[in-house]
């Protein structure tokens, strides 16, 4: 199929809704001036690391669908499986030829499929654990291991009884057949909508109770039920463990969002709310697994029925797209280092923004959305200051614009093919002061791609 590509004190500080605005900011020359509150900025002088791209999916895949042409384009790292099917050991192969780097193996979601409950029901969770393990060792399959998926209610209960039950005899059971295997948890989902601090503080008591036993994860992993500023929000949440760990002369891999955009009505298929997860790979370097999936319809459409890609296929075959797969795929084909916004990490107060300037290729790719919850954002303007850095960017005085606006609306979640990709801007554009400047509006849940390149 071809494609045409157009301490719990600690805890609680991560739970504080982050204002990423000031009044004032150096635009891309140094200069001290007042960013406009309309206007979004990034330094092509000021650059970050090169591109993570570490991002990837829960299930929403079968044996013969989605299409691989469907899958490649999107370069997912990681998936995680499980969701209470037999194919979990099967897929490993697909997976591997669709290039996918880890796999990330549920132990829990096997207490309720047969012959696995069984093992469960009669001899424990470490037996279970130790037959998954075996066969993993059986069939030479490199997983990585989440040990239990969300169990909060577990840990409010008697997380004493989580550990020795469940924790531990998993941990031992995996590490017992692979001694350097990779270790995730413990999965705790934190509700924005809910009570965010007191499930977010289960962490820390549950780094507590890991250290006294000896099983602390690898990698810290936590999901995150709807929650506003994405990034920003993932961003305080890991530091504040990463300084809990600390404290107690400890560290772990990093640090996953097992489930992401999951899940309240448009935010399962937002384009905009896609371009915050990223923002919280490439600034805070934690991993994005893309849940999306939900009993909510968007727009009266199902989104949680497989194999659906995390909500961004529109039908149980796997065909078509929806517009958040093109968000996906551009995020995907973005190289080079990735552009400080001088707003703030991921934006201004309207706006998320991540940019990318490629030396290699001579090009500049941003992604803009809105933030969620807010609404339309009009006129706005795009600026992109120290154009030179790319020495042979601009020809006589000018670069080449093109801006795609991704939609979320109910042709987006349908079918969103590639005609209706709409390239809103498509031109030269004069560099003045060293800057280009892109007026633009967007409306709730929507994005703009945007590439700069030398003009033809």
């Amino acid at each position: 199929m071809k494609r045409y590509i157009i301490g719990i004190a600690i805890a609680l500080v991560a739970c504080k809704k982050s204002d990423s605005t000031t009044d004032k900011k150096t635009n891309g020359e140094g200069n001290n001036n007042t960013i406009p509150e309309n206007t979004i900025v990034f330094d092509a002088a000021a650059t970050a690391e090169e591109k993570r791209g570490k991002t990837g999916f829960l299930s929403s895949i079968t044996l013969e669908a989605p299409h691989n042409d469907l899958i490649l384009p999107l370069k997912p790292y990681i998936w995680r499986v499980g969701r209470a099917n037999n194919e979990n050991f099967d897929l490993y192969p697909r997976l591997k030829s669709l290039n996918v780097e880890k796999q990330l193996l549920i132990v829990s979601d096997f207490r309720n499929i047969l012959p696995t409950s069984t093992i469960f029901k009669q001899y424990g969770y470490g037996a279970l654990t130790d037959t998954l393990a075996s066969r993993a060792q059986k069939k030479q399959y490199t997983y990585e291991w989440d040990l239990f998926n969300e169990p909060n209610d577990s840990l409010k209960k008697d997380l004493n009884e989580f550990m020795l039950k469940y924790w531990n005899p998993a941990y031992h059971a995996v590490k017992a057949k692979f001694p350097d295997a990779i270790i995730h948890g413990p999965s705790i989902t934190i509700n924005n909508s809910g009570d965010a601090k007191a499930d977010s503080a289960l962490i820390y008591k549950f780094i507590d109770a890991a250290i006294a036993h000896n099983t602390l994860p690898d990698y810290i992993n936590w999901h995150f039920q709807i929650g506003y500023n994405i990034s920003d929000w993932h961003g305080n949440y890991a530091k504040s463990i990463k300084q809990y760990l600390a404290q107690k002369g400890k560290t772990v891999k990093g640090f996953v969002a097992g489930e992401t955009v999951r899940p309240g009505d448009e935010r399962n298929t937002s384009p905009a709310v896609l371009v915050d997860v990223f923002a919280a790979q490439e600034i805070h370097n934690i991993t994005q697994i893309h849940a999306a999936w939900t009993s909510v319809p968007v727009y009266g459409v199902a989104t949680s029925t497989l194999p659906v890609l995390g909500g961004l296929l529109a039908d149980t075959k796997g065909k078509d797209t929806r517009g958040a797969w093109w968000t996906y795929e551009f995020y995907a084909r973005t190289k080079g280092k990735r552009m400080i916004c001088k707003n703030g990490e991921s934006g201004n107060k309207g706006l998320v923004g991540l940019g990318f300037r490629d030396d290699t290729n001579n090009k500049i790719s941003i992604m803009l959305g809105v933030r969620d919850p807010l609404g339309a954002q009009n006129n706005q303007i795009l600026r992109v200051t120290n154009i030179n850095q790319l020495k042979n960017l601009s020809s006589n005085g000018k670069v080449k614009i093109k801006v795609w606006y991704n939609k979320q609306t109910k042709d987006a979640v349908t079918a969103y093919g590639a005609k209706n990709l709409e390239l809103i801007k498509d031109y030269n554009i004069e560099v003045a002061d060293n800057q280009i400047n892109i007026p633009f509006n967007l409306l709730k849940w929507d994005a703009l791609l945007i590439e700069i390149t030398k003009p033809e």
